[in-house]
């Protein structure tokens, strides 16, 4: 009996999976695996896959491990798999219907190949493989950090073909390299958002494009740059030969600490010198300036992708960081050291039509609005779709506590007490405002600012501003009041 409870007692722990749970329902492709009790190399099989990326292998540090898989459409059964140990798991892959998405694009100039810069002969100039590997961790990475702010695995959605690739667009922007090469950032910019818009591939979507005609001659680039807002979002390709291969070659790429021979390429990885920094970075940058198209501000978090944090993409799918110039040996991380979105920027993109998961038909005009009733001294957001969202925080960039809140009712009109919501920031001088409405429309504001129609004289009465905003109601007792 004694000898028995000894065998018990020292039988090695299972496999644990720490952030999904069995039967569960992903809404995007490439499922990341988290978890702990693993012994040395960890292996991931989808038995109900046949696809290439249906199988992975990663190595474990301490017991624990990230390992990601392609799940199919219906029920997969995903067995993970260390030494003698194993546990299976069901998940479920339902894919989004919605009509919004993200066009992933490849830009070349009129008089250019698609050809990207490489520090290695024998690279294979993949560029499709390096953007669906890495528009799909982008992706996946959303749904976690939507998860662990409270909204569900909700993300953006891709365009797929049937064998389950990102449908990468190659086009030629109509301007040749030496033009490009010659104007500003921004004009280049502004070019090429204007072409995408006037021939319709922003009907229904926004764009993540990466161009290849920057160039760098051994000492400084042209041409490289990363800019994001509106509808687009756009990065050089001067990282794209660090970037991953495949969902399978992901452990490999960032843990690839061959030196960046800087006289070939550029090194855009913040002094770690090495090619997992590159990538790193790079794609970490690429998701930044795709999250100011999704509407995302800076933000003051160092961690956030919104800031720095970019750099740290790798971490999300690592348990442990590679050498690099500024580390000779493996470096541990902690949890609050993993690139992330803030939870206020997750809670708006949670209102956004870029973040619904399934067909919804959205209804444009009485959009949100922002008032100041002079006579009782509060800001009153008004819409007619209801209000879902505000943001508040003091009229700078990037945003400084900021503050939110999500209401579930849809109220057609939030009073905020105009003093209240400044003391609450301690911003006497003014707050900045943005309502997102029920149908993913915003409006924002400095309330300091409000003029003419924008803002109630002293003697409206509630009856004309219920008729102002186009409400049957009146906003006295009907309203909901929020104090920050």
């Amino acid at each position: 009996m004694l000898a028995t409870l000894a065998l018990f007692a020292f039988a090695p722990a299972g496999i644990a999976i720490t952030n999904l749970v069995n039967n569960e329902t992903l809404r995007y492709p490439i499922a990341l695996v988290r978890g702990s009790g693993a012994d040395g190399v960890v292996e991931v099989e989808n038995r109900d896959s046949k696809r290439i990326d249906a199988k992975n292998q990663v190595k474990s540090y301490n017991g624990a491990f990230k390992i990601l898989v392609e799940l199919k459409e219906g029920r997969n059964r995903v067995n993970i798999k260390s030494g003698k140990r194993s546990k299976l798991i069901t998940l479920n892959y339902s894919p989004q219907t919605a009509d919004n998405s993200i066009k992933v694009i490849y830009l070349t100039s009129s008089d250019g190949s698609t050809e990207y810069l490489s520090q290695f002969p024998s690279d294979p100039q993949n560029y499709r493989e390096k953007l669906d590997t890495a528009a799909k961790l982008m992706q996946t990475f959303t749904a976690e950090t939507m998860r662990d702010s409270g909204h569900g695995r909700t993300t953006f959605r891709l365009d797929l073909d049937e064998n389950g690739k990102v449908n990468v667009l190659t086009l030629k922007v109509p301007h040749t390299a030496e033009w490009l090469l010659s104007q500003p950032d921004g004009d280049v910019w502004q070019t090429v958002n204007r072409w995408l818009d006037e021939n319709g591939y922003y009907r229904g979507a926004k764009a993540m494009v990466v161009f290849n005609w920057a160039t760098y001659d051994g000492k400084r680039t042209k041409g490289h740059f990363a800019l994001g807002g509106g509808h687009l979002g756009m990065f050089s390709s001067l990282s794209l030969f660090a970037w991953p291969n495949s969902i399978r070659d992901v452990e490999r790429a960032f843990n690839d600490s061959t030196p960046l021979d800087t006289s070939k390429v550029f090194d855009d990885s913040v002094g770690r010198s090495v090619c997992w920094g590159q990538a790193a970075t790079g794609m970490g940058a690429m998701l930044h300036e795709l999250g100011h198209a999704l509407g995302s501000p800076h933000s003051n978090d160092p961690e956030s992708v919104m800031s720095r944090g970019f750099d740290h993409f790798n971490r999300v799918f690592l348990v442990q960081e590679a050498t690099s110039k500024r580390s000779d040996k493996p470096v541990a991380f902690k949890e609050d050291q993993i690139m992330r979105w803030d939870p206020w920027i997750a809670s708006y993109f949670a209102c956004t039509r870029s973040f619904a998961m399934n067909a919804t038909v959205f209804i444009d005009g009485d959009p949100p609005r922002g008032y100041v009733d002079f006579a009782t001294g509060d800001v009153v957001a008004v819409a007619p779709h209801g209000v879902r969202l505000i943001r508040l925080s003091k009229p700078t960039d990037p945003p400084s506590n900021t503050k939110f809140k999500l209401f579930d009712g849809l109220p057609r009109v939030v009073r905020l007490g105009r003093q209240a919501l400044r003391d609450s920031l301690a911003s006497p001088d003014g707050a900045w405002l943005s309502i997102t409405d029920g149908m993913g429309q915003e409006w924002s504001f400095e309330e300091s600012k409000l003029k003419d129609a924008s803002t109630l004289p002293p003697d409206t009465s509630k009856e004309q501003l219920a008729q102002i905003a186009g409400l049957a109601q009146a906003i006295g007792d009907a309203a909901e009041h929020w104090s920050p």
